[in-house]
């Protein structure tokens, strides 16, 4: 017995089709970023999350550049000369006469693409995922009250009279300055600077 097809049964056909190949262009859009310099090479995988910071001012001045952007988000697509983000966050910074300050844009509830140019990113980080380099974050803060404290408790040895008191602060302060030390290093992430450096990265496709 013969099934007879309906229009409607064409269209949903169509339909499959057509969400199955969106599906296909999308897979098919993510790119891997290589970096080189010299002879060596670094290849980052597709939808790698970025950090990317940008600066429009003369690459001979960007050690004393006073306005910077800070772009965070997951590679789509490179070519030899830009690369795009689908952006998590963007940062403006301004550090001007009387006046420092950021301007902070989150986008995970309205996705965002940025193509950034080559010639103005100053360096870019690479981490596994957002959770990753929130992680990172932590460390850092958490490195760096660290210390602080260390060496505030350690400074109080000036203060105290009584020698042991003297001792297990010091024992206290250096504790804390050692794995402030330790959280600072576990925070951290290899910079690949692409202008005004003495090791510079170049972007290939």
């Amino acid at each position: 017995m013969l099934k007879k097809y309906s229009g409607n049964e064409n269209g949903g056909t169509k339909g499959i089709i057509f969400v199955i190949c969106c599906m296909l262009s999308l897979n098919g859009f993510g790119q891997r970023l290589t970096l080189f310099k010299g002879n060596d090479q670094k290849t980052f995988k597709e939808s790698s999350i970025f950090e990317v910071v940008t600066s429009e001012s003369n690459p001979d001045n960007d050690n004393n550049s006073c306005n910077a952007t800070e772009l965070i988000g997951k590679l789509i697509s490179i070519s030899n000369d830009s690369m795009t983000l689908q952006l998590s966050s963007y940062t403006k910074k301004r550090n001007e006469e009387n006046f420092e300050g950021a301007n902070i844009f989150n986008f995970q509830a309205w996705p965002m693409k940025a193509t950034i140019a080559q010639k103005e990113i100053v360096y870019l980080k690479n981490f596994k995922s957002y959770k990753s380099r929130n992680r990172k974050d932590g460390f850092q803060i958490a490195g760096g009250i660290l210390l602080f404290t260390g060496a505030v408790t350690a400074l109080n040895t000036f203060v105290v009279k009584d020698k042991s008191n003297k001792g297990n602060l010091l024992l206290s302060g250096g504790a804390q300055v050692g794995l402030g030390i330790g959280f600072l290093i576990a925070g951290s992430s290899k910079k690949y600077n692409l202008r005004n450096n003495e090791e510079i990265w170049t972007i290939k496709k």
